[in-house]
Order: C-alpha cells, then structure tokens, then sequence
C-alpha cells in the first residue's frame, strides 16, 4: 500500500492490534491480556538424527509460523 517499508509495518502492526482487540472481545476476554508484554520465549533443541532426520524441517514448517503468530521469541539449536 505504502512505498516505504518503515510505513507498511506500522500499518501491519496497526491491524494487527486492531485484530486482536476485536478477538479479545468477541471471546469476552479483559484487554489486559492484549496489553500485558507477556514474556513468551523457548528454547527448541533439535536432535538432527532423531526419527528419519527430518526434525529441523518439520520444527520449521509446522511450529515456527504458529509461534510467530504468537509473538513467541524462540532459539532453534
């Protein structure tokens, strides 16, 4: 929308905030919980020879993405 990326992040973070807000309250849930910074961290330690060697990938295409969702900060080792 905009030609500068410092400008579409604050508007994807405005909607962002604004989406989660009209969660937050279509669930009745207080905004407190929106507000809070919430210290969301883990700390994933792959084991690469575990089951066919296919940790990492799985970890990547299924976790990652829900947890950037979440605002989760995580270390992949």
């Amino acid at each position: 929308k905009y030609n500068d990326y410092e400008t579409n992040s604050a508007e994807i973070i405005r909607w962002h905030r604004s989406v989660s807000q009209a969660i937050c309250l279509r669930r009745n849930l207080p905004l407190d919980i929106m507000i809070k910074n919430r210290d969301k961290r883990a700390l994933v330690l792959v084991n690469p020879a575990g089951g066919a060697g296919k940790a990492y990938r799985l970890v990547m295409e299924y976790v990652v993405g829900v947890w950037s969702e979440a605002e989760f900060q995580y270390h992949i080792v």
